[in-house]
């Protein structure tokens, strides 16, 4: 639980981001390059958010194994406000 706004988050991320040396995370090409620190917003409750800066929950979030893995363990019954299914559900669907 935090008493921070999305954005003010998403500007200290980012300032964690720099601070680690990590710069853009895309190349000149357009391509996603690796960095040394890349901190997301995954979901915050049961906010939906899309602005130029930051869209909640994560837009890609549904397609990583990565991300629902954790998040299955650490938020059991949390449910994307959008497709309405848990972690876990997203990540079986991922399995099939």
């Amino acid at each position: 639980d935090s008493d921070v706004e999305p954005n003010a988050a998403l500007d200290i991320f980012r300032s964690i981001e720099a601070a680690m040396g990590s710069g853009n995370h895309r190349n000149a090409a357009g391509e996603y390059i690796d960095r040394t620190i890349d901190i997301d917003i995954i979901a915050i409750g049961s906010l939906v958010l899309d602005t130029p800066s930051l869209t909640v929950p994560h837009p890609l979030m549904a397609q990583r194994p990565f991300v629902l893995a954790p998040m299955a363990q650490l938020a059991p019954h949390w449910q994307h406000p959008l497709l309405h299914l848990t972690a876990d559900a997203m990540l079986q669907r991922l399995r099939q």
